[in-house]
């Protein structure tokens, strides 16, 4: 990523799914443009060629594939801790000239995260061209599997996110072996793992669960649940309120009993297990 300071070229990253956006800059200072601003984020980094000298680039290398890392805490790289998203985050970026950045800026490349990877405190974004994007996806996406294809809440899915939070108070927090557990406080009793494979959401700040304990009385009409996180959910306290949301291990029995969606039921559960072809037809 080329070294800006105040003034020369720098590059302005827009990153957006419906309803949410996310800005930063290359450069050592906040840059404002169009209304927004772009702030300085520390530890982000281009591992591709077309950003590393701008002198240099060829149009067949600006319209290529790139990568993007940043630190693992950063918002825009959160919401793959927990489930992703329905649909594929946009990646606008701008060059820039910081000595007048209104006249200068203008778009240099666009396209779509592909994929999200999380080492330690780095997270890196391989990102692609609606191009290559279209390619890749010239053959139907379904897969032909038992369980069901959909993401929870998504689009195929078809139910609403919001039906089924449990709105908490973050109780407790500890640290056991290498999971994080959150105590959270709720109205509702669950069962155990209720939550599982479902996701806590603290605003900003989300993570996916990977179990949750039955509910048991605080002796105040509300209950106690411990959820065990895949990853630390950054910048939560005790008595943090977050809302927690139900996980699906994407059978159908989950589908009609748990969520009464089995008329959207995504797999396809009847595939025979003898192949006629090798076993013969009985």
């Amino acid at each position: 990523m080329p070294a800006a300071a105040t003034d020369g070229i720098a590059y302005l990253i827009h990153l957006s799914t419906p309803g949410s956006d996310w800005y930063y800059t290359t450069a050592d200072v906040d840059v404002t443009y169009t209304g927004s601003t772009y702030p300085v984020i520390k530890g982000a980094t281009f591992s591709a060629e077309p950003l590393s000298d701008i002198t240099k680039v060829s149009a067949s290398q600006a319209r290529g594939d790139l990568e993007i890392d940043m630190p693992s805490d950063n918002p825009a790289a959160m919401i793959y801790y927990a489930v992703p998203p329905d649909r594929s985050i946009d990646v606008v970026i701008y060059q820039c000239d910081l000595q007048d950045v209104d006249i200068t800026t203008a778009k240099w490349w666009t396209g779509l995260v592909r994929s999200c990877a999380t080492v330690g405190d780095e997270t890196k974004f391989t990102c692609e061209t609606r191009y290559s994007r279209a390619k890749r996806q010239a053959t139907a996406g379904r897969e032909f599997r038992r369980e069901c294809s959909w993401q929870l809440f998504g689009a195929g899915c078809g139910l609403d996110k919001t039906a089924f939070k449990d709105a908490a108070t973050i109780a407790e927090l500890a640290v056991s072996g290498d999971a994080l557990k959150v105590k959270v406080e709720m109205a509702a009793q669950r069962v155990a793992d209720y939550f599982a494979a479902g996701l806590v959401d603290a605003g900003e700040r989300s993570q996916r669960i990977e179990s949750s304990t039955s509910g048991t009385a605080s002796g105040s009409g509300t209950y106690y649940h411990t959820l065990t996180l895949a990853l630390p959910l950054p910048g939560v306290a005790v008595d943090d309120a977050v809302d927690v949301y139900p996980g699906c291990d994407k059978s159908t029995s989950t589908c009609d009993n748990k969520f009464s969606n089995i008329t959207r039921f995504g797999g396809f559960p009847f595939i025979g297990s003898k192949n006629p072809f090798t076993d013969g037809a009985r």
